[in-house]
C-alpha cells in the first residue's frame, strides 16, 4: 500500500472525524481530508491540523454566488440521477425556493471541484444523508475517483459494509470469504434471532404523555443550543430548518400524542387472514435516498391495497420510531382505503410478521425479517433483501397484482434456503462498531473495533487499485 493515501470525507460530524478517523490514521498509514459545514470549521482548536480541513460554502458565500444552468446542465450528464431527485431527497433544501436550491447546489459543486482537484484523494467517503453526498459522487465521477458509502447492518448489529451511493443494493465485494465461512455465520445468526437474543435495534419515539414529561428537560437544553448556536454562527437555511418551524414541528408531533385516537388502531392479530406493511421513518435516507420514487408511502400502501385479494386485510404499522408524526386525520385517511388496518406503534411486530400471509416493504428491517421467517415478501426498492429466495422486488407498479396472486401460491422455503439467502444477504459486512453513533461515541471504539476500521478503509485502497 502506498505510503500516505489519502481519503476524502464529505460532511462527517466533527465527533466521528475525532472519535473514528483520527484513531484510524494513529494505526495507519492512511491520511484523511475533512469537507466540512462551516460550524464545525469554525469550532476547530489549535489541535486539529485545519489543513486538513476543507470548509463546506456557507450561506453568505450561496447568496453572494450566481445560479448557472449552463453549469448545472453539464455537471447532471455524469449522475445516474437527476439533480431534482436531490432536492428532493434533502429534508430541507426542498423546502425551499426552487432558484435558490439550484444556486446552493451550483456553489456546492464548484466548491467540491476545487477540493477534490486539490486533495486528489484515493476516494472519497460520503454518507447517505442531505443532497451533499450526491453532488460529491457527480463529483467524484467526472474525475474517475471511486465514491463510497459505508452501510451498517441491523440483523445481527456492528458490521458494516461498503456501498455505492445512492443503490444500497451495490455491495463491494472488499472482504472474499469462503462459502463454508458464510454459511456458518448465517446459521448461527439466524439461530439467534429465531431465538430473540438479537433484534433489530430501534429508537422509540414518543408514544405517551408520560414520555413527553420525561423528556421536557431534553428538549429544552436542545432549544437553547440551537438558538446559541444561532447566535454565535447564524443559521444556513440551506441546511437548517428556521427556529419556528422546529418549535411548529414540536408543538404538533406532541399534540398528536395529547390527541391521539386509540380507537383507530388494533393491537390483536386479525381473524381474517392479512398482508403486513411496516412503514418507513420520514425524513430518512432508507427511503427518501434509496427508492425515492416510492417515498410517498400513502400510494404505495394504497397500490398494495388495490392488489390484495378479497378475503384479506392490509395491517400497516407506523414506525416505532415515528409514532408521534401522525395525526388523527392523517391515519383515517390511510383507514379510508378498504381493508386497511393500523396496527399500534406500541405492539412488537414480530407476532404480525409471523402471523401474516405476505409482508411489504420498501427499503425496511421488516422485509428482512419477513425472509428469516420464512415469508413471502415484496420488495419496493433495490434492496440486498432480495437476496432471500422468497424475496421478490417490484419492477412496475402494474406488476403488483400478478406478482401477488403468483406470491400467494409459492411453498413455504427450507431452513437451509433461508441460510442460504442470508449467507448471501450478509456476505459482503465486515466487523465494525454500533453505529448508534451517541452512545459509541460515548463509549469510545475499542482497540479491535478501531483495527477493523484500519482494515475496512486500507481495503478500499487496494480495492480501488
Amino acid at each position: 500500500m502506498e505510503n500516505n493515501s489519502k481519503i476524502l470525507t464529505i460532511g462527517w460530524d466533527i465527533n466521528l472525524i475525532e472519535g473514528v478517523l483520527f484513531k484510524v490514521e494513529s494505526k495507519s498509514n492512511l491520511v484523511f481530508q475533512h469537507f466540512v459545514y462551516s460550524d464545525v470549521f469554525d469550532k476547530l482548536s489549535k489541535s486539529f491540523q485545519k489543513e486538513n480541513f476543507n470548509k463546506i460554502p456557507d450561506q453568505k458565500d450561496v447568496d453572494s454566488g450566481d445560479l448557472d444552468i449552463s453549469y448545472l446542465i453539464e455537471m447532471e450528464k455524469y449522475s445516474t440521477y437527476s439533480l431534482n431527485n436531490l432536492i428532493l431527497t434533502d429534508r430541507v433544501l426542498k423546502h425551499i425556493k426552487y432558484e435558490n436550491a439550484l444556486t446552493y447546489i451550483s456553489v456546492i459543486l464548484k466548491s467540491l471541484e476545487n477540493v477534490i482537484t486539490k486533495v486528489k484523494p484515493h476516494y472519497v467517503l460520503g454518507s447517505w444523508d442531505s443532497v451533499l453526498p450526491g453532488l460529491a459522487k457527480i463529483v467524484a465521477i467526472k474525475y474517475n475517483i471511486p465514491f463510497y458509502v459505508t452501510k451498517f447492518s441491523v440483523i445481527p448489529h456492528k458490521l458494516v459494509t461498503i456501498c455505492d451511493y445512492p443503490n444500497p443494493n451495490r455491495e463491494f465485494e472488499i472482504l472474499v470469504k469462503s462459502e463454508q465461512e458464510n454459511i456458518a455465520f448465517a446459521t448461527q445468526v439466524l439461530e439467534n434471532w429465531l431465538d430473540q437474543r438479537i433484534t433489530a435495534p430501534a429508537y422509540k419515539s414518543v408514544v405517551s404523555t408520560l414520555d413527553i414529561i420525561k423528556r421536557i428537560p431534553f428538549h429544552i437544553n436542545a432549544l437553547l443550543s440551537r438558538i446559541t448556536k444561532s447566535l454565535i454562527y447564524g443559521r444556513n437555511r440551506f441546511i437548517e430548518y428556521p427556529l419556528k418551524r422546529l418549535i411548529f414541528q414540536y408543538i404538533w408531533k406532541k399534540s398528536n400524542i395529547f390527541f391521539r385516537d386509540k380507537n383507530l388502531y388494533i393491537s390483536e392479530i386479525p381473524e381474517r387472514p392479512f398482508f403486513f406493511y411496516g412503514f418507513h421513518m420520514q425524513p430518512e435516507s432508507s427511503i427518501d435516498v434509496w427508492a425515492p420514487f416510492y417515498s410517498n408511502q400513502f400510494q404505495v400502501v394504497e397500490a398494495i391495497a388495490r392488489s390484495m385479494p378479497i378475503g384479506h386485510d392490509l395491517c400497516i404499522k407506523i414506525h416505532i420510531s415515528d409514532a408521534d408524526n401522525y395525526s388523527n386525520s392523517q391515519l383515517k385517511k390511510y383507514l379510508e382505503i378498504p381493508g386497511v388496518k393500523i396496527v399500534s406503534p406500541n405492539v412488537s411486530s414480530r407476532s404480525f410478521i409471523e402471523n401474516a400471509s405476505m409482508i411489504f416493504s420498501i427499503q425496511g428491517t421488516i422485509g428482512l425479517e419477513g425472509c428469516l421467517l420464512g415469508k413471502q415478501v415484496v420488495m419496493f426498492g433495490d434492496s440486498p433483501v432480495t437476496r432471500f429466495s422468497t424475496a421478490t422486488k417490484v419492477q412496475l407498479l402494474e406488476d403488483l397484482p400478478s406478482i401477488v396472486k403468483n406470491k400467494l401460491r409459492e411453498q413455504e422455503p427450507s431452513k437451509d434456503e433461508i441460510i442460504h439467502g442470508l449467507a448471501h444477504y450478509l456476505k459482503n459486512y465486515m466487523p465494525a462498531s454500533s453505529d448508534d453513533w451517541v452512545i459509541t461515541m460515548q463509549q469510545g471504539l475499542t482497540d479491535v473495533e478501531v483495527d477493523n476500521y484500519v482494515k475496512l478503509f486500507e481495503r478500499l485502497i487496494v480495492f480501488r487499485n
